[in-house]
């Protein structure tokens, strides 16, 4: 009976350890503020207390994603000194991992980037030659999350986008990640995205024509390839969506059938401290469109282990500096 006893508190140990093997990991977005406007320069405050949260409710997390716009003129050094002083800690230590937003798009640097982003994110990882750093991936917790520029597909139609280099180089990342992934050659099990622009949204930018072709041309690589969310801002608001992609494939091969179907979870994730936007096109999203809310937040990502492990995730709104409540909470399996 004690050997029992201690068998059964053995594996229970090792449960709790495995448990605790992950850290949280952030994501977040639109912390832009006008310095020369006092009632924007509410953002930066804002942006203080998300990140006291973070680490009030989740101490130590591994990674920290945001999804653009961190400054409101990527032009400005000010507004870049206002972010660093609260993210450089961040990226002095590798583990902050930024999507490029309209904001920090610039004339003063190659390729209409600010001539500041570069010097600050030089050293991110696995981002093709030549590209500026304004796409890349990275492994984090079992999570390959991948990060574009939106902006290098504005006023292109769908099939110029499909022409891009960006758009080639994220279906072949997609589909070797899918296929290492189905043939258990890899220790990644979940594909997340991270891009500034949304596919689904019910805020302003819901009719937005690059709305309307990043849906048509990325949301079919994404249920294809088994992604498992989809990070986005650009709308000041919380809102959680799910797309239902009616093909799939586990080959390496396109051209292959897709069999099988997959719903893939988007997040607008755009409540860092940037002026409050309505909801203004609820009837646009109403059929995908699960929880939305007006209020500033974060996401926090945690990996569940098991048979088949989980994401959960949880958008938390930092309401003082001594409280924050959960405003949305889900988990998706690994597929």
């Amino acid at each position: 009976m004690r050997n029992r006893a201690l068998f059964i508190f053995a594996i229970a140990l090792t449960f709790l350890i495995t448990a605790q093997a992950f850290a949280d990991i952030v994501v977040y977005g639109d912390t832009q503020a006008n310095l020369y406007d006092p009632p924007y320069a509410r953002a930066y405050q804002i942006h203080r207390l998300i990140m006291s949260t973070v680490f009030q409710t989740a101490p130590a997390p591994s990674a920290f994603f945001h999804c653009g716009d961190m400054v409101n003129n990527g032009s400005d050094a000010r507004d870049w000194q206002y972010f660093g002083s609260i993210a450089g800690p961040l990226i002095s230590q590798g583990i902050f991992y930024p999507a490029i937003g309209n904001h920090e798009i610039g004339r003063d640097y190659g390729a209409g980037i600010s001539r500041y982003y570069i010097p600050i994110f030089w050293n991110l990882p696995n981002a093709p030659n030549n590209n500026f750093k304004r796409w890349y991936c990275v492994d984090i917790e079992g999570i390959r999350f991948i990060v574009l520029d939106t902006n290098l597909f504005e006023g292109l139609n769908p099939d110029q986008i499909r022409q891009t280099p960006q758009y080639q180089w994220l279906e072949r990342n997609l589909r070797e990640t899918r296929y290492d992934i189905d043939n258990g050659r890899t220790n990644v099990r979940f594909i997340v995205m991270v891009h500034h622009h949304p596919l689904f949204t019910s805020g302003g930018h819901a009719k937005d024509p690059l709305t309307v072709y990043l849906r048509s041309t990325l949301a079919p690589l994404y249920g294809s390839y088994g992604v498992s969310i989809v990070f986005s801002g650009h709308d000041h608001q919380y809102e959680r969506s799910v797309y239902k992609y009616k093909s799939y494939s586990t080959s390496n091969n396109l051209s292959k059938p897709l069999t099988r179907s997959t719903a893939v979870t988007y997040i607008v994730t755009g409540g860092g401290g940037a002026a409050f936007q309505d909801i203004s096109f609820p009837e646009v999203n109403a059929y995908y469109s699960l929880v939305r809310s007006v209020c500033n937040h974060f996401c926090r990502i945690r990996v569940v282990p098991g048979a088949i492990p989980k994401l959960q995730v949880q958008a938390i709104e930092p309401v003082t500096a001594s409280f924050s409540r959960v405003i949305d909470e889900f988990t998706v399996a690994s597929r």
